[in-house]
């Protein structure tokens, strides 16, 4: 195949791909609880999992979302059983939040989700040369950089 017709397809492959990966990534799913959990919820438990001394500020920092948002989001997380909220007894203006074993369960099988995804690239990249492999890195982190700069 000629490599102009093939530079032609790159962009629509990618596309294609981006879509599907966020069609997937955003896909309501129950992370085996008994609760459907929405893609912004599950950030947010992952999130608390992975700062435990995160409090509603720092959530609404990390997510460029206000404080208001995290708090209707953490009560929603706390009807389905997945979070916890106390007061922080060191500042009591501020809450304590924590994962219930449910929110453990699920952050743990969204990790599961991801390691899957991550496998399946490593295994079609498993035949590649480390020259083809450093070229699509370079490629992937040039497009991410031009993407941060992109504007309409």
């Amino acid at each position: 195949m000629a490599k102009r017709k093939i530079i032609d397809e790159v962009p629509y492959s990618m596309l294609k791909l981006i879509m599907r990966y966020l069609e997937l990534d955003r896909k309501t799913q129950y992370y085996g609880t008994d609760k459907p959990i929405y893609y912004s919820e599950i950030h947010m438990i992952s999130a608390i999992a992975q700062k435990p001394d995160i409090n509603v500020k720092g959530l609404a920092e990390e997510f460029k979302i206000t404080s208001a948002s995290v708090s209707e989001m953490l009560t929603k997380l706390n009807k389905k059983g997945m979070v916890n909220k106390a007061v922080d007894k060191n500042h009591p203006v501020s809450l304590k939040l924590s994962l219930t074993e449910k929110g453990k369960r699920a952050h743990e099988e969204h990790m599961r989700y991801h390691s899957k995804l991550e496998q399946m690239v490593i295994e079609e990249l498993s035949d590649a040369s480390d020259e083809q492999i450093q070229t699509i890195v370079d490629f992937l982190n040039h497009m991410r950089n031009r993407l941060d700069e992109f504007e309409i």
